[in-house]
């Protein structure tokens, strides 16, 4: 699931990046691993003019170095 906020629509009825954090990618998987094997080929997807990325979504809890639920 793509989720979307700091965008606009053009004259042409366009989706426009309009700054910021734009877009928020979800997903649901078997375990962690695999929704972060999801949201990466999702994000593949997805281009438009200054894209850029994190590539340490969930790392630290997929190589156990955080727990999920943890709140330190």
């Amino acid at each position: 699931m793509v989720y979307h906020a700091g965008t606009k629509t053009n004259e042409h009825g366009e989706l426009q990046v309009n700054g910021g954090r734009v877009l928020s990618v979800t997903a649901l998987g078997a375990d962690l691993n695999d929704a972060r094997s999801v949201v990466y080929s999702e994000i593949e997807r997805i281009r438009f003019d200054g894209e850029h990325h994190r590539s340490d979504i969930a790392l630290k809890a997929a190589l156990g170095e955080i727990r999920l639920g943890d709140r330190n």
